[in-house]
C-alpha cells in the first residue's frame, strides 16, 4: 500500500492534500487543529489525523514502515524542528514546502537533516517545472535570441517573499547562474488574508548573476494588477502572463 505523510493542513497544506489524495492510498495528516478531522472525512479510512509530531513517532515506533512520500507545510519556523523530529524515519521522497525555515542560519542545518532522512528531498519552488522555461528555450533557440540578460517580474499585492521567492529560483534556472549580489527595499503590511498577524511585504529588489544578467522583482501593496514576467534577451524581448507569451519586441520574433 502507498502511503503519505502531511504535516500541516493550512492553505497551503490543503493544495498538497488534493494531490496526495489522487496519487496514495493511505495519507497520514499531522496538524494541532482538532477540526483537521472533519476536514479529512472525505478520504474516509484512507485518512488518519494526528495531532502532533510526537503522536507520529509512537505510532512510527508500533508500526515501523516506511514513508513512500512526506510533505512538510507546517509553519515555517517549525519547519527545522518537524524535520529533526522524524529522524530515523524511513522516507523515499521528502518534500518541504517554502520558505525551508525562517532563517539563513538554519538552512545549513536543515540540509545535513535532511540528506541522512530521506533518498531525495526537495523544496518545493515549482516554476522551474512549469511551462515558462520551455517556452523561452523554444523561442531563444527559434529565433536566435541570444543570452537572456534581464528578467523582471513585477505585479500588484503578491509579496515579494511568499510569491516573489518562486520567480528567483525561475531566474537562477533561465540565468544559470546563482546570485552574486542583491540590493533594494522592502515594506510590510497587514493585509494578508489569511490574517492580520501576517504581513504582505512589498517593494524594489535587484539581484545581479554572475554572468552579469540581473533579475528584478517589483510590488506593490496599492495596486491588484495580476503579475507579469518581463524577459529581455540580447536581441529581443518578451511579456509573459499565466504562462503566456504575449508581446514580443524584436525583428527576429516576426
Amino acid at each position: 500500500m502507498t502511503n503519505a505523510l502531511l504535516v500541516g493542513l493550512g492553505s497551503v497544506g490543503k493544495t498538497h492534500l488534493k494531490a496526495l489524495a489522487s496519487r496514495f492510498e493511505s495519507i497520514h495528516v499531522v496538524d494541532p487543529r482538532p477540526e483537521v478531522r472533519r476536514e479529512i472525512e472525505h478520504l474516509g479510512s484512507r485518512g488518519i489525523w494526528l495531532g502532533s509530531i510526537n503522536e507520529l513517532v509512537s505510532l512510527w515506533d508500533t508500526a515501523r514502515k516506511m514513508w513512500d512520500f512526506v510533505v512538510v507545510a507546517n509553519w515555517a519556523p517549525d519547519r527545522l524542528e518537524t524535520i529533526r523530529l522524524l529522524r530515523g524515519h524511513k522516507i523515499r521522497s521528502l518534500l518541504i514546502e517554502k520558505p525551508a525555515t525562517s532563517s539563513l542560519s538554519d538552512v545549513y542545518k536543515l540540509e545535513k537533516e535532511v540528506c541522512k532522512l530521506a533518498d531525495s528531498a526537495a523544496v518545493n519552488l515549482h516554476l522551474r517545472y512549469s511551462k515558462i522555461p520551455q517556452i523561452v528555450s523554444e523561442v531563444t533557440e527559434k529565433y536566435s535570441l541570444g543570452p537572456i540578460i534581464r528578467i523582471v517580474e513585477m505585479g500588484g499585492a503578491k509579496c515579494i517573499g511568499t510569491n516573489g521567492i518562486h520567480w528567483l529560483d525561475l531566474a537562477t534556472f533561465l540565468f544559470k547562474e546563482n546570485a552574486i549580489e542583491v540590493q533594494g527595499n522592502a515594506r510590510f503590511d497587514a493585509i494578508s488574508p489569511r490574517g492580520k498577524h501576517l504581513s504582505v511585504a512589498e517593494g524594489d529588489l535587484c539581484w545581479k548573476f554572475a554572468n552579469g544578467a540581473t533579475f528584478r522583482l517589483t510590488y506593490s501593496n496599492r495596486s491588484s494588477i495580476p503579475s507579469q514576467l518581463f524577459i529581455q534577451w540580447r536581441h529581443a524581448s518578451a511579456s509573459i502572463i499565466e504562462s503566456e507569451l504575449i508581446e514580443r519586441k524584436s525583428t527576429r520574433l516576426n
